[in-house]
């Protein structure tokens, strides 16, 4: 007679059992998965702060690279110019132009990439335009190491031509640089080799220019991409 009721009795406790395993698990799962958000919101807020500092150095260093530029095109016209009689300094200097490899100071996501840290993301585009961040990086430094090795190369072959007292000391001055013509500078720059070294740095620099302005691109989607995700204001542009 009590049997059914036994039975009843017993499915009753061991559906209550089984549904306060599952209760507990759906608990330490949505824990896990708030603490799994958490450290990933913290983990994009320092990428981000990386990312906005990187921003300003590679600014600054296209800056320089610009004026590098620069000088490279009027030295290119100069060798092929007819009227070339004055020469402004800083163009005839332009082959000791040598500056630092821009220094991206993105320790906390190199690490995330190279741990897999970064692999959780659960925004799917910026998990994707995080993951090209090492390949894009790699271009433009190997670019800026290229233009390095090309000014190493050349300054052997310029110095005796270009390399004057006066020159020199104006570029360690704030005073104007002076123009400057020589027999000498002027024979070397319209020669084939010295019209070939000016068109050689016009197309490394051109080259160098379009990688930076790639890695800045980048930089900019993620900073918007993780100011969304973050529900960060709009930075200044």
């Amino acid at each position: 007679m009590n049997r059914p009721l036994i039975k009843s009795s017993w499915i009753g406790e061991g559906a209550l059992i089984v549904g306060s395993i599952l209760l507990a698990l759906t608990a330490e799962a949505l824990w896990n998965n708030s603490q799994e958000r958490a450290a990933e919101k913290e983990l994009l807020a320092t990428v981000y702060s990386e990312l906005l500092a990187s921003k300003d150095d590679l600014q600054r260093e296209m800056g320089m690279h610009t004026g590098d530029l620069n000088a490279a095109t009027k030295l290119l016209e100069y060798t092929t110019s007819q009227d070339m009689t004055v020469l402004p300094a800083e163009t005839a200097a332009w082959p000791f132009y040598l500056f630092s490899t821009t220094n991206l100071d993105t320790g906390a996501l190199n690490g995330a990439l190279a741990s897999g840290q970064l692999d959780n993301v659960s925004n799917l585009q910026l998990k994707a335009r995080l993951g090209a961040w090492p390949s894009v990086v790699a271009e433009f430094v190997e670019e800026e190491a290229r233009a390095a090795r090309f000014v190493d190369s050349i300054r052997p072959v310029v110095s005796p031509y270009i390399q004057t007292p006066r020159v020199m000391d104006a570029l360690g001055s704030e005073s104007p640089l002076p123009e400057i013509a020589t027999a000498e500078s002027i024979q070397f720059l319209k020669s084939i080799e010295g019209q070939n070294l000016a068109s050689v740095r016009v197309s490394i620099e051109s080259s160098a220019m379009r990688d930076a302005e790639r890695l800045l691109n980048l930089i900019e989607e993620l900073l918007d991409l993780i100011e969304t995700e973050l529900n960060l204001p709009p930075r200044n542009p």
